[in-house]
């Protein structure tokens, strides 16, 4: 660039009201987006996950792109979201659990949720209901430190009662706390049980954000990767080891070209790469109609873009839906929206993570004379969560899943209340209820209502051939 060009590209844009980035963003025909949390309720999120009750746990790595300095705890946070008036925006939260050194991943069990937060994955409860965690046990440790970008992240709960996380690309000598066992995590994903401690190696390396479809296919990608399939599990590979596959995965599209609404974007170190995929992560499949969708967000660009995955062939492909011809998902004008996750809620509408922040990019990639100029921690009191719904779709008052609905919400088309009705299933351990499964699974004709009932009934010992 020359001086002047430079000059230009440095210039900061200033953030905008929450009223007034909503007013930024298109989406596709059809849908709408509707703000549901902003500062001061919530800062930096990049991970969420309701539990039954209708609570979002939101990771803040409010303490991004700087390790501590020497002396000083993490800042980063778990904080619970609640909406007490039932109109589907968030009217209070507080911090859960705090000192967290990059929080990148929380998922719900047993009344409480597990995190990750380097070094380790540990699994925090409130016991006496004052909304902060006081029980707090460490279940896995050894996740290498790292660019925060590249770090141990999650979680998804499969098909198979396991919850599945992602590398990071960082890796690690993880130990297992309740067996006391050592295992290299490398260049592999992984998944572990949440009640037996077991920690198995899966196919990967996913960088941010790894999850299943409705029919337990696995999803990941990297930056410049809209997709993989994961198509071959290491197991697979562990009862046959003569064998000795080409890859464990496959690209779905090699086309990466978007088309941004934000000005220009260019990352600092590769200046070139405009309309293209730069930052790709949480790859996510959303059932559509007879269609999944793979969601992917790109908070480089300021959008979430849109693929169609194809099952007509093995391994699975994918290809840009034919309406976002120029388009995308969902994009905004506003360079400050910083899309880092988008997963579905107990309605069925999409609520997506916006982490907020003039620059996205790690100091260690942004030349020392170009960093001079910038406040690389410009948003860290900024954060906004949006709800993404079919347009006339107004929000519903909250329906909590139970134990005692489960069976009947495991049967919903809705993604989110079978995994939750799966979860409460799994964690009673109530092997009666294997049969009560089996059985109505024979007269559902949704496909995946019916694999996700076969599944939980298999798990709790009573599923047939």
């Amino acid at each position: 660039h020359t001086e002047q060009e430079l000059r230009q590209f440095l210039k900061p844009v200033p953030p905008k009201s929450p009223q007034e980035a909503l007013d930024t963003f298109e989406t596709i025909d059809g849908f709408h987006m509707e703000l549901v949390a902003a500062e001061p309720l919530v800062f930096d999120p990049i991970a969420a996950a309701f539990d039954e009750a209708g609570n979002l746990y939101v990771c803040e790595m409010r303490d991004y792109p700087y390790f501590p300095q020497p002396g000083d705890k993490p800042i980063g946070t778990v904080r619970v979201l609640r909406d007490t008036d039932d109109d589907g925006v968030f009217d209070k939260s507080h911090v859960f659990a705090r000192e967290l050194l990059w929080a990148g991943g929380v998922a719900p069990w047993k009344g409480g949720v597990f995190v990750s937060s380097i070094p380790d994955i540990f699994f925090a409860r409130d016991n006496d209901g004052d909304g902060v965690c006081d029980e707090r046990e460490t279940r896995f440790s050894g996740f290498t430190a790292g660019n925060p970008q590249h770090l141990v992240n999650g979680f998804c709960l499969g098909l198979d009662g396991w919850l599945h996380g992602a590398n990071g690309d960082s890796g690690g000598e993880i130990i297992c706390a309740k067996s006391g066992k050592q295992i290299s995590l490398g260049t592999n994903d992984f998944r572990f049980h949440p009640d037996s401690g077991e920690f198995e190696l899966e196919a990967g390396r996913t960088q941010y954000g790894k999850w299943r479809d409705d029919f337990g296919n696995w999803f990941g990608n990297n930056n410049s990767t809209l997709g993989w399939h994961y198509h071959l599990p290491l197991r697979y590979l562990e009862r046959h080891p003569e064998s000795k596959p080409q890859s464990l995965r496959e690209v779905l599209n090699e086309d990466k070209t978007l088309h941004p609404l934000a000005r220009e974007s260019r990352r600092f170190n590769w200046a070139a790469a405009t309309h293209t995929l730069t930052s790709g992560c949480s790859p996510m499949p959303w059932r559509q109609g007879e269609d999944t969708w793979l969601l992917v967000c790109e908070p480089q660009n300021s959008l979430i873009h849109r693929q169609v995955l194809d099952y007509s062939g093995f391994p699975i492909r994918s290809h840009r839906h034919r309406q976002d011809d120029g388009s995308e998902f969902l994009a905004s004008a506003d360079p400050w929206f910083r899309p880092t996750q988008a997963r579905p809620g107990p309605d069925g509408a999409l609520y997506v993570a916006d982490m907020q922040r003039l620059v996205l990019e790690h100091p260690e990639w942004i030349p020392a004379e170009i960093a001079k100029g910038l406040d690389l921690r410009a948003g860290e009191d900024l954060g906004r969560i949006y709800r993404v719904s079919r347009r006339g779709e107004p929000p519903q008052p909250f329906r909590p899943v139970t134990l005692e609905n489960a069976v009947e919400e495991i049967s919903s088309t809705i993604r989110w209340r079978r995994d939750t009705a799966q979860r409460l299933l799994l964690e009673s351990g109530a092997a009666a209820m294997a049969e009560v499964l089996q059985a109505g699974a024979r007269g559902v004709q949704n496909e995946v209502v019916r694999i996700q009932m076969l599944w939980t009934a298999h798990i709790l010992g009573g599923a047939d051939d």
